[in-house]
């Protein structure tokens, strides 16, 4: 428990290290990405499997239009006009 706290404790500094913004968007991409290649994974192997997969093929979807909609965004905010 003392473990988790202080790794809890050292990301929180972490993050107020690196600022929060910055952090919150690198977390924020970094799930996205976990999720469409989870998801994705586990779509192959349900399809190997023929087994039906319900809402992962919406949710893997959003997931991966959402990490395209970030990637347009900040080509679009780093380009100098």
């Amino acid at each position: 428990d003392v473990a988790l706290d202080g790794t809890g404790a050292l990301l929180a500094l972490a993050a107020a290290a690196a600022g929060w913004r910055r952090a919150v968007g690198a977390t924020t991409t970094a799930l996205l990405l976990l999720a469409a290649a989870g998801g994705a994974a586990a779509l192959l192997v349900d399809w190997y499997l023929d087994v039906s997969s319900g809402l992962l093929w919406v949710t893997t979807a959003g997931a991966g239009l959402v990490l395209v909609g970030l990637l347009v965004h900040r080509r679009r905010a780093a380009r100098p006009d």
